[in-house]
């Protein structure tokens, strides 16, 4: 809830008056004092955002509340709301929630919501250090016994959260020999191998915005085309699978190059290129 302007620039008073550098040195009682005013000032803007936030709370919670229940994005919001450790507390009318909401307990950080049927399968990770990570045991243990407590038909909801799927690659990349070294792939100015950067970063994609999204061979064939200096790329192997099966899926037979992601998302390629 929105402190009020007077709230906010008092509390900067309360502070400066507790300094025991600034109390010596902003002991003026006048209310047209340099520091008051800009305690004034401050706390009149403070006042203005913190009551947008409260707007923007109020509208997210109404969103979230005004979901069909059920439906993809149901269960993809009701996901991030899980707090690890946390129990949850009976509010009537067959809904659930927690006593106090708090973000840091909130360890879904990746959710991707697949329909089959009258099958649900949620696709989860956590983020550790900014690496997209699977749930361990008991983070997926505490996941699924709250969505045993909150769903509708908890008999047709599946969750998975699995390490990433390997990939790998072997390549022959035509580049300009003003821009690169033909014989490393490396940019003659700077170093970068910037073929293997651009593969890197659309398979990065499925860590964020792209999670369990579906690897398209001629999408990545076209991002490393717009890489200055490089004429021409071609795959003779572009294999993928999940971590724990023992054969990999060839991507360039299967209909329409493409591959769906087991687990949501790649470790690093492995890759075998050829410059020239």
């Amino acid at each position: 809830m929105a402190r009020t302007a007077e709230e906010i620039a008092q509390q900067i008073l309360d502070d400066i008056a507790a300094d025991p550098i600034l109390s010596l040195e902003l002991t003026s009682l006048s209310k047209t004092a340099f520091y008051i005013l800009l305690a004034d000032i401050y706390g009149q803007q403070a006042h203005a955002i913190e009551l947008a936030w409260d707007v923007f709370s109020t509208e997210t919670e109404t969103r979230l509340l005004n979901q069909i229940v059920g439906t993809p994005p149901w269960y993809s919001s009701k996901s991030q709301l899980y707090q690890h450790g946390d129990t949850l507390i009976y509010n009537g009318n067959g809904q659930y929630s927690y006593a106090t909401v708090d973000e840091t307990l909130q360890i879904i950080e990746r959710v991707a919501v697949v329909v089959s049927g009258t099958i649900v399968l949620l696709k989860i990770a956590k983020l550790v250090a900014g690496v997209v990570t699977p749930l361990d045991a008991a983070e997926l243990a505490g996941f699924t016994s709250y969505w045993d407590t909150v769903d509708f038909v908890p008999s047709f909801l599946q969750i998975l959260s699995a390490t990433p799927d390997d990939i790998r690659f072997t390549f022959t990349a035509t580049l300009d020999p003003q821009l690169f070294n033909t014989t490393t792939g490396e940019l003659l100015i700077g170093g970068d191998k910037a073929v293997e950067t651009a593969i890197q970063n659309y398979l990065d994609t499925f860590t964020n915005d792209n999670f369990d999204g579906t690897f398209y061979l001629s999408e990545l064939i076209g991002n490393i085309l717009l890489v200055p200096g490089v004429v021409n790329i071609v795959f003779s192997v572009a294999e993928a699978k999940e971590d724990a099966a023992g054969v990999y899926t060839d991507i360039i037979l299967a209909a329409g190059k493409k591959y769906n992601t087991f687990a949501g998302y790649f470790k690093d390629a492995v890759l075998t290129p050829n410059y020239n």
